[in-house]
């Protein structure tokens, strides 16, 4: 008697060119997972960075707008006339309240001694941009010192007093700072509260650019251009005027708002290729490091030559 034969069942299965096609599909698939997941882990590092750099430099910039516009500010006296007077020609601010001088004094590649007294402030032959500032200080306006003292930029205690313009009988606090760029990237101030000694306020701050807005005269408050400080240190004057002083305060008494920019920088690199800038010259630039930069501008008026204050 024959029994059927049972023949075994085909076994299926991979063969090895299908195997091997198999990895290599997922190899390049999880490659692709992998550079999206970087690539997404570098687009919030640099957006956390952005973040983090555009919050610094808002408060860098910030507290030196706050000085800016206080620059010449002296509360007018009720019994002052208000009247303008020419001085060489030039329409001038009267003798109104107990401070009347230029407030702002301004370098292109900053001061040749920062500790000099105001009107023998001169600037050097290169280096970063630099702005002096004073107006008439109180408790109101500065924070006051543990003895009841007006402060200068850097908290400092100011001591000293200075005659009155319009009442030579009184003295009056002038607050005066002096601010820069250094080479180590960092906002520094200088203040009378203790012999102009510059500390920095800020760090990752590489650049400073400031331009002046000009008016007609020393009492106008429409901007009729602006210019860097070398171009308010040559404006022309009457020949006969010939004290040092008295021209550069003549000259940046015209000064009615400051168009400030600053380069702030990353406080590190973290990303793997440089990242172009716009900078405060409004052009692109791509740096030859890693780190992030962002110029941030803004534009100040000066309190006391805003049209809104008469």
């Amino acid at each position: 008697m024959n029994r059927p034969q049972h023949r075994p069942a085909h076994q299926g299965g991979f063969s090895l060119v299908e195997l091997l096609v198999s990895m290599t599909l997922g190899l390049v698939m999880l490659g692709a997972l992998v550079a999206l997941f970087g690539t997404s882990l570098q687009t919030n590092s640099q957006t956390s960075t952005s973040a983090q750099m555009t919050e610094e430099g808002g408060l860098a910039l910030e507290f030196l707008v706050r000085y800016v516009r206080m620059a010449g500010f002296s509360p007018p006296l009720v019994n002052a006339s208000g009247a303008t007077v020419l001085v060489h020609g030039i329409q001038t601010q009267a003798k109104e309240s107990h401070f009347v001088g230029a407030g702002v004094r301004g370098c292109d590649t900053g001061f040749v001694d920062a500790s000099a007294a105001w009107g023998s402030l001169s600037c050097k032959a290169s280096g970063s941009p630099a702005i002096a500032l004073r107006f008439q200080g109180d408790l109101a306006n500065t924070e006051p010192s543990s003895a009841n003292k007006p402060t200068d930029c850097l908290a400092q205690a100011i001591t000293t007093t200075t005659t009155s313009d319009y009442d030579e009988t009184q003295q009056v606090t002038l607050v005066e700072a002096r601010f820069t760029v250094n080479d180590k990237a960092e906002l520094v101030c200088g203040g009378n509260g203790n012999l102009f000694v510059a500390q920095p306020l800020f760090s990752n701050i590489e650049g400073l650019r400031l331009r002046y807005g000009l008016a007609a005269d020393g009492r106008a408050t429409q901007v009729l251009r602006y210019v860097d400080a070398a171009t308010v240190d040559s404006l022309t004057l009457d020949a006969a005027i010939t004290n040092v002083t008295e021209k550069a305060n003549l000259r940046w008494a015209r000064v009615v708002s400051v168009k400030i920019c600053m380069l702030v920088r990353a406080s590190t690199p973290d990303q793997s290729q440089p990242v172009p800038y716009v900078d405060c010259d409004e052009q692109t630039i791509t740096p030859t490091d890693k780190y992030l930069r962002r110029s941030i501008s803004t534009v100040v008026t000066l309190r006391n030559r805003s049209a809104l204050v008469q």
